[in-house]
């Protein structure tokens, strides 16, 4: 198994900077890269697009992408869909495939990102659906109880936000799927936050859909997503693009027939070389293993608690390990959130992040913009030391006395 300092010479951004917005991005990995190169200078051809030994090589290594992410997340290569190519359509081709009608309620909270949000806030005009929406306590909490409360017989779906990206709580995502399934309800599992930082197994979880991205935790490539729909359910989503021989087929003149399963989803052309990459990305996690991660993202959210206490900082996370994925929103008292950024990069050649979070429950923060922060299984002890010792600089320098 690598160590984080071997994890970090893996990934060439990081020869330059110290890097804590995996939230958002992440610095992407040689191996992917290596990948991605190897498809581009080798073998460039579509997915199911050719028979030459070439063509075959690429069908195989998308094969065997799928593959990796199905085991990656303990679910079957059947139930996986690497066609979307970010979160926000992956949610969207659940959201918007299933046979909603007036009248029908789902199940939503604040804390969800507005990928997940503005979806249903469209269904509630176009097709009259009802959406319950659960408000977090002030640490960014969603508990069971009040997704009991707001069940009804005509709940259809429930979203949950596996964590957020402004507390980073870990949603207990099992107790609620099970919720959900014992009431007739669908569930939809938002894992961008928690993948590759934590185990993830949607049969444990039993969670009906799940949906995730390549570009932040994972460090893969941008314009790639995974799509997991529990086996049996494929036929219950509409797809919401079609197009091309690889999802349907004619049928006379006048109609299509969808192909059955997860194939279905297959319109258009894959991004074969994002797909190869995001198979390289989850090969390397798998081979560090997700328990190491967690464990070394803990120990060192754990100093960057302390240290911003030390330094004089609102901290909007909780500091409970056990519920906290690792993300840590904060502000420097007496400097705002945009006065960290330009120096820190500059002198120090540390990125991290300022801005809104697109979540509806950043306006319940009351401030305008806050700064924000992960640790990876990358970030070394020296790192955690730089960063809290560069802030507490700026701020002696920079904040109001």
């Amino acid at each position: 198994m690598k160590s984080p300092q071997e994890v970090k010479q893996d990934i060439p951004f990081l020869r330059n900077y110290s890097y804590w917005e995996s939230t958002a991005v992440g610095p992407t990995l040689k191996p992917v890269i290596d990948a991605m190169t190897d498809y581009y200078e080798n073998r460039p051809f579509n997915f199911e697009g050719g028979a030459c030994k070439p063509a075959l090589e690429t069908i195989a290594s998308v094969q065997k992408a799928i593959e990796s992410v199905a085991k990656f997340i303990n679910a079957s290569p059947e139930e996986v869909s690497l066609f979307p190519k970010n979160t926000t359509e992956a949610i969207n081709m659940v959201i918007q495939g299933l046979p909603l009608k007036e009248g029908d309620e789902i199940i939503g909270s604040n804390i969800d990102h507005m990928a997940a949000y503005m979806p249903v806030l469209r269904l509630m005009k176009e097709r009259g659906i009802k959406f319950e929406l659960i408000k977090a306590d002030e640490q960014g909490g969603v508990d069971l109880p009040e997704y009991k409360k707001r069940l009804t017989k005509k709940t259809k779906l429930i979203i949950l936000c596996h964590s957020g990206n402004i507390y980073g709580n870990i949603l207990d995502a099992k107790a609620i799927c099970t919720l959900a399934r014992e009431n007739g309800a669908y569930s939809m599992l938002d894992a961008a936050q928690t993948i590759a930082r934590m185990p993830i197994d949607v049969k444990d979880i039993g969670c009906d859909f799940l949906n995730t991205c390549a570009r932040k935790h994972l460090c893969g490539p941008q314009g790639t997503a995974i799509l997991y729909v529990r086996k049996g359910l494929s036929e219950q989503l509409e797809p919401i693009i079609i197009g091309g021989q690889h999802h349907a087929d004619i049928v006379g003149d006048y109609e299509y027939k969808l192909f059955p399963g997860i194939k279905r989803f297959n319109a258009g052309i894959l991004n074969t070389s994002g797909v190869i990459g995001l198979g390289a990305a989850v090969d390397y996690w798998q081979e560090i293993g997700m328990d190491a991660v967690r464990r070394h993202c803990v120990e060192m959210q754990e100093r960057l608690f302390k240290g911003l206490e030390e330094i004089g900082s609102v901290v909007y996370s909780p500091r409970k390990s056990e519920i906290q994925v690792g993300i840590i929103s904060f502000r420097i008292n007496g400097l705002h959130p945009d006065a960290l950024i330009k120096p820190l990069e500059e002198k120090y050649r540390i990125v991290i992040r300022s801005g809104a979070p697109g979540s509806p429950v950043f306006k319940e923060l009351g401030v305008d913009k806050i700064n924000r922060m992960a640790a990876h299984y990358y970030t070394t002890k020296d790192d955690v030391e730089q960063l809290l010792k560069a802030m507490k600089e700026i701020r002696d320098q920079y904040g109001r006395k």
